[in-house]
């Protein structure tokens, strides 16, 4: 063959792939085809294990993946019901920008979940960004002031905030679905006069009030009706007529120490001394039992309770003379009750010869595991080298315990959450991140302020800080809300309250939508939607 036509074959004869590129490519066409050609019940049962960055990356590589995945099915366990339903009905205050129909003409409407995550996951991008819409407002006459717990709910239908008046002695509704603006007020019975404030919380469509040592009011919420009837009066451990309201003859009958507790729809209420918790129903207002100590003791409190409260860790303080070693005679032994069983079951005690006295007086029920914080009663004893707090984790369901961890400074345990296995703790100055079984410290954020508050938003937790410098000289207050999981600072706002010593409270409503500011004379809304 000549070079002419020899040169010609080699350009123009194709090229022969070997067996071996043969069967990668064999290989990968297959894989492809295998996914593709998987019936669409097959698929739909493969996406609930997919994360949302997956479900994405496969609609995006063909459009029978994407019109698979298309569904509302699919997409309705990534958003949250009561962040949807307000999102769906709310007056949108942001101009946001996330027009998504450039994008898609040529292909199918994007389903009414996948629509509604986009949305969701638009509110939690302003959290990130400090995008919102601030409206304040300056009270010239009142005091409306709470120091709220963690977890207390005071908004109804994120539209209604109850705030409490400690000069007219009123609870006032305030609506907040745009510019605060005073709605309606609810007289309470007693003036209190020894307490800067009184707790109260929303539970279903009641307001339940505990204005006095023991003296529990149940208020029915019938808004947008301005009359919120008192449908129930309780005192600890019975009722009483709404015709007839107790008299009380002295102060010390009126201020007895009482402790109550809101879990799910019952009311859990001792006096300090009796070892007996009362158990009530909120909406009906009758007395479900009287829950008695398994063993003489001389005080019994409720630590915490499982979400559906049927499983309770309670807490008993025990006067042993036996124990010359304790100078204060007493122990503190941790229980745990089941209402389903009536049983109850010792979950951790004061350890026996120690000289050395940790008090329990706070727990957090996190699916099987009890976290138990323990205090130092360090009042006979000077040793400083002690942990002022002690963490103890147990097994709920096999009877264990798993672990401890000490602590230098007493932990804030009103601000406890527990979010994707880890335990966030929030301290004076820091706040821990731990992982929730070894207990390892994950990281920490360590600020020169002197308060911490902890928002719980689409379970990717925001910190809010108050500057220690600003606490105790100044009226203005300067807050910064720092993401958690990015660990950066979102935003700052600045606060002027009536006074340099006002106690201020943050919190968020159940949507998400709005953060919360109130103290002494101001309050304040930002509107993240």
């Amino acid at each position: 063959m000549s070079q002419k036509w020899r040169q010609r074959w080699t350009i123009t004869s194709p090229v022969v792939p070997t067996d071996e590129e043969e069967d990668i490519e064999l290989v990968r066409v297959t894989q492809t085809s295998m996914l593709v050609c998987l019936p669409a019940e097959i698929l739909v049962v493969i996406a609930k294990f997919l994360s949302v960055k997956d479900l994405l990356s496969c609609s995006a590589t063909c459009v029978r993946l994407r019109a698979v995945f298309n569904d509302d099915f699919i997409w309705r366990r990534f958003c949250k019901p009561n962040v949807i339903k307000y999102l769906n009905i709310a007056k949108q205050n942001n101009e946001v920008e996330y027009n998504i129909s450039s994008l898609t003409h040529n292909l199918d409407p994007i389903c009414s979940k996948r629509m509604d995550y986009i949305k969701q996951n638009q509110l939690l991008s302003n959290w990130k960004n400090g995008k919102f819409v601030e409206h304040k407002v300056y009270s010239a006459s009142g005091l409306y002031y709470m120091c709220l717990k963690s977890g207390i709910e005071i908004i109804y239908e994120d539209m209604y905030l109850f705030l409490y008046d400690f000069y007219a002695h009123n609870i006032v509704v305030w609506n907040i679905e745009d510019t605060p603006l005073r709605y309606t007020d609810i007289r309470l019975l007693y003036h209190n006069f020894f307490y800067e404030g009184l707790h109260y919380e929303i539970v279903g469509r009641k307001l339940v009030v505990f204005e006095v040592g023991k003296l529990i009011q149940i208020y029915d919420i019938n808004l947008p009706d301005k009359i919120l009837p008192l449908v129930g009066l309780i005192l600890v451990d019975h009722e009483v007529p709404l015709d007839k309201i107790p008299d009380f003859n002295s102060p010390d009958d009126m201020y007895s120490v009482c402790y109550h507790r809101v879990i799910e729809n019952k009311i859990y209420s001792h006096k300090i001394g009796k070892p007996v918790v009362h158990v009530w129903d909120v909406e009906t207002c009758t007395k479900i039992r009287a829950l008695m100590a398994p063993k003489e003791g001389t005080d019994f409190e409720i630590l915490c309770a499982a979400n559906n409260g049927n499983d309770l860790v309670l807490c008993l303080e025990i006067n042993d003379a036996q124990r010359q070693f304790n100078p204060l005679g007493t122990v503190y032994e941790v229980l745990s009750y089941s209402f389903s069983r009536d049983f109850f079951k010792t979950i951790w005690t004061n350890k026996e010869g120690s000289s050395v006295v940790y008090i329990p007086f706070h727990a957090v029920l996190h699916e099987d595991t009890v976290i138990l914080f323990c205090r130092l009663n360090n009042y006979f004893i000077e040793d400083t080298s002690l942990s002022k707090t002690v963490l103890v984790l147990y097994d709920y369901k096999w009877g264990v315990i798993i672990g401890e961890k000490a602590f230098p400074e007493l932990v804030c345990h009103r601000q406890t959450k527990v979010v994707n296995n880890q335990l966030l703790l929030a301290t004076a100055f820091c706040l821990y991140v731990l992982d929730l079984y070894t207990q390892d410290v994950v990281y920490s954020f360590k600020f020169d302020n002197g308060k911490i508050e902890l928002l719980n938003v689409f379970d990717g937790n925001f910190i809010v800080t108050t500057p220690k410098s600003l606490l105790c000289v100044s009226k203005t207050k300067l807050k910064e809300v720092w993401d958690v999981r990015n660990r950066r600072r979102c935003m700052y706002i600045t606060y002027v309250f009536t006074s340099p010593h006002t106690k201020d409270s943050v919190f968020v409503n159940q949507s998400f939508t709005k953060m919360i500011v109130v103290g002494k004379g101001t309050l304040g809304v930002l509107n993240f939607w």
